[in-house]
């Protein structure tokens, strides 16, 4: 049964006034209203059975839920009464309040705890699929980056306890640490009295619109305050993701999700349900501890929803796990035609572009309909056939019976060509001929009819388009086994190879018949083995080309010497195939690299990878983007021909104790090294996705280009100061801070990023201070950096060995050669037994205290004996 209805717009304030409104214009299009105010908003457009919005059937006035209460014929077995989902559509102008929704379990305890606020039981997804550029806050920042903007926007701090505050260094920390910790700042500032959060937010936003020049996130905090002042919404874009749908994405807002829809034209469609907690931007009720107890504070990244696209073109919503719902967008030319599917349960239609025209049918008896009473497009009580392996089709009964039927076929070939030629089946030692009382000359005579006999028959099917006929045996062939020339020609020259090797073998008989009293020659004899040794090498499938080796012999090592040869460059050449397929030269976008960056988009972690940033001895960094940043993508390749010594790098690292997995330790050693700077707010790339042999991180750069390298910056307008930040913020921080000492760096590992602040990358190769060399690496960085500096003319350097005793804190002789002192400081103070104290920091406390506690024992004349 097809309805036509009749539905409902809701006016809230925050909807697009006028023609402005795609809900309100849809309204009027569709005859639900009469006519458009300009002055009057149109939020959402309502398709269902919602109180608060019921639509009714145009026919006869009816209310939609009263329909379908009395006709348990229109309902699906989930429905009761009513639509188990509510379609809509809506035109935002203004942020809507901040809100999660509960699971079903949840739903069912606020209802019974305060039914006023939650007025139903039931859970409340939701899929949003964007019309126009659509504006949202959905899903926790990842936990490093709300850390980052807690300390930037560090007029929040005034609303946490000192401890609080300490623990914002936590936020991004492995496992569930993190998620606490962010529960606990979260709770403390939603818990926060109204006029305390007044003088916050005012403060913070007074400071911002003062600024000149503001950030995306600076935008947006101003934006929400103007339209809610003083709210604790404010705060949302800080722990919250921002981002944009473009027309036709979607996402979908799971259970306890925080999201905020803040600007654009949307689908939406949710389960039928009032349940709703708010958490800022809003004049209403504000749960404040069922909110911060129900949150979800996992990391989130950018949630887009991606669609089943179908046989017919259209694209499949289906959220996994919902029964309620599911959204179908259909899109086609003009004068197409579409079926709609079939489904137990009600749906509705609702055009957004366009005017189709609609006819109905008996869909549920049409033959025609590929989806019968499935929306899945399986008929129901349909019996598939069973799927078939390649194992049993090729079992030995098929074959067995597939060669019984040709022979019969043979067979019937061969009598037919008897019955036209005569019998020509029998062999040599059956001819048709007595011979006996015959003269020679007749014995030949009958002879030779008996071979023009067979020859005519050859030749009559010769001409044959079907099957071919050997002269001395009628066994029918296939023409696909002999219809190339060069196959023919290569079957004559076995035959003429064949017959001289007959022939060879019978002088060779000759030869061996002994005449006289001498022993008889056996397989292991010099000649006869090397016959049969050219023989194989020549017959056999042997990849070497050897030419012609008729008359030719090969002694034995000879012959072992070239297959060996063979066997291993046949494995030498699958290797190098199999190596040119998956090694990452030049770009480093092998097919595995290709797979996990699409793998990445479709997640959401970024949109689009537009191109090569640099290319160097171990790696090639990608440029990544999405709507709100960009990203830059490390693939470091899987050759070592150009860096041979990364051993050097990781086998004394106690981080690090399989260097075998050299490619996918390298990511992650870089992840682990960025990670430790990033904690320290070190000037870095911060790392964001590792897996296998790539690496994720930040994008140091203006408007998608990268900050040039130290190497390519003209110095002569910096001041010195500037100069040694990279000495005394990086050099310096990362041992003394990080435990780090770079061992790569030079101005080509040194960025120059807006605001004329230093970033370091290429960390991979830094090691941990409990590297047995990690002295002498720090020595050479040293040496490269002050070089650098020298010779760009930069005043005021300190020597190798000041500036190595200010990183290091040790005392290193200023006129003595600093590399010799290293190397014997090293030798005397960082032993195999100092590295394993350092991997294992327990067993050193435990040694120290035996030796401290053995130092304070008294004298004891016992001692000398014992």
């Amino acid at each position: 049964m097809l309805l036509k209805l009749k539905c409902t717009v809701n006016n809230y304030a925050w909807g697009a006034k006028g023609e402005a409104s795609m809900a309100g214009s849809l309204a009027l299009d569709g005859g639900h209203i009469p006519n458009l105010d300009k002055d009057k908003p149109y939020a959402e457009f309502w398709v269902g059975t919602h109180a608060n919005g019921p639509a009714h059937v145009i026919e006869n006035g009816i209310a939609l839920k009263q329909l379908l209460a009395t006709s348990p014929n229109l309902q699906g077995k989930h429905e009761n009464g009513k639509l188990s989902f509510l379609f809509k559509v809506l035109s935002v102008v203004a942020p809507l309040s901040i809100q999660i929704h509960p699971t079903k379990e949840q739903g069912k305890i606020l209802h019974a705890k305060d039914p006023k606020n939650y007025p139903d039981d039931n859970h409340k997804p939701e899929i949003a699929i964007a019309l126009t550029e659509f504006e949202l806050l959905s899903g926790f920042r990842q936990h490093s980056q709300i850390s980052e903007y807690l300390k930037l926007y560090s007029e929040i701090q005034e609303l946490l306890t000192e401890e609080e505050k300490g623990q914002i260094d936590n936020l991004g920390s492995y496992g569930e640490s993190s998620s606490q910790v962010l529960k606990q700042i979260f709770s403390r500032i939603w818990r926060t009295p109204k006029e305390q959060l007044q003088i916050v937010v005012d403060k913070l936003a007074r400071r911002i619109q003062g600024q000149e020049n503001k950030s995306a996130l600076d935008e947006i905090i101003v934006y929400l305050f103007t339209m809610y002042p003083g709210d604790v919404g404010v705060f949302a874009p800080i722990f919250l993701n921002y981002f944009k749908l473009q027309p036709g994405e979607a996402t979908f807002l799971e259970p306890n999700m925080p999201h905020a829809y803040l600007k654009g034209d949307c689908v939406e469609c949710m389960a039928d349900s009032d349940n709703t907690i708010r958490a800022g931007l809003t004049p209403k009720y504000i749960d404040v501890e069922s909110l911060v107890e129900m949150l979800n504070y996992n990391e989130t990244l950018l949630p887009k929803y991606i669609p089943n696209e179908l046989e017919d073109g259209s694209l499949l919503f289906t959220p996994r796990g919902i029964e309620e719902f599911w959204v179908q967008e259909v899109k086609g030319p003009a004068g197409s035609i579409y079926q709609l599917p079939y489904s137990e349960s009600c749906s509705v239609l609702t055009v957004l572009y366009g005017k189709p025209s609609i006819s109905q049918a008996e869909m549920a008896n049409c033959d025609n309909n590929p989806w019968k009473k499935n929306a899945w497009g399986k008929k129901e009580g349909e019996v598939e056939e069973p799927i078939v392996s390649f194992v049993d089709v090729m079992s030995e009964e098929f074959i067995e019976d597939m060669s019984l039927q040709e022979k019969l076929e043979d067979e019937r070939y061969i009598k037919h060509i008897e019955q036209v030629y005569g019998d020509s089946s029998t062999s040599e030692e059956q001819l048709p001929i007595n011979t006996e009382g015959m003269t020679d000359e007749e014995v030949a005579l009958a002879l030779q009819r008996q071979f023009d006999r067979e020859y005519d028959v050859a030749l009559a099917v010769a001409t044959s388009s079907s099957i071919h006929i050997a002269p001395d045996r009628y066994h029918p062939k296939t023409l696909q086994e002999t219809d190339s020339e060069d196959e023919d020609d290569d079957a004559l020259r076995q035959a003429a190879t064949n017959m001289l090797y007959a022939k060879l073998d019978a002088d060779d008989a000759a030869r061996l018949r002994p005449e006289g009293p001498s022993t008889s020659r056996t397989k292991h004899d010099t000649g006869v083995s090397g016959r049969r040794n050219a023989d194989k090498t020549f017959n056999d499938r042997n990849p070497l080309p050897t030419g012609d080796m008729v008359n030719d012999k090969l002694n034995n090592k000879v012959y072992n010497r070239l297959m060996a040869f063979g066997k291993s460059e046949t494995k030498r050449q699958m290797r190098h195939k199999d190596k040119e397929e998956k090694a990452t030269m030049d770009t480093s976008v092998d097919s595995d690299t290709r797979l996990l960056l699409l793998k990445w988009i479709n997640q959401g972690v970024f949109d689009s990878v537009d191109g090569i940033i640099a290319t160097g001895k171990e790696s090639a960094v990608l440029h990544a983007q999405n709507s709100v940043t960009s990203f830059a993508i490390k693939v470091y390749k899987t050759t070592l021909s150009e860096f041979k010594n990364r051993s050097e790098y990781v086998k004394d690292d106690f981080r690090f104790k399989n260097p075998r997995a050299v490619l996918k330790i390298w990511a992650e050693r870089e992840h682990m090294n960025l990670s430790r700077m990033a904690k320290k707010h070190l000037p870095c790339p911060q790392p964001i996705e590792v897996r296998k042999n790539i690496l994720v991180m930040s994008f140091i750069g203006d408007s998608g280009l990268a900050a040039p390298r130290l190497k390519n910056v003209d110095w002569d307008f910096f001041i010195d100061e500037e100069m040694k930040e990279v000495y005394d913020q990086i050099m310096i921080r990362m041992y003394k801070e990080c435990d780090l000492v770079h061992a790569d760096l030079s101005e080509f590992n040194l960025l120059l990023a807006p605001g004329n602040k230093v970033h370091v990358i290429d960390v991979s190769q830094a090691m941990d201070l409990s590297h047995p060399r990690c002295l002498q690496f720090l020595t050479r960085d040293i040496h490269n950096i002050l070089s650098f500096f020298n010779k760009i003319g930069s005043p005021n350097l300190p020597t190798n060995v000041t500036l190595f005793n200010m990183i290091t804190d040790l005392e290193m002789v200023e006129n003595e050669d600093l590399l010799v002192q290293v190397e014997q400081f090293s030798e005397e103070n960082r032993s195999v037994d100092l590295r394993h104290d350092k991997s294992r920091p327990a067993d050193m406390e435990l040694k120290k205290y035996n030796e401290e506690k053995k130092a304070n024992r008294g004298v004891s004349p016992a001692r000398e004996y014992n």
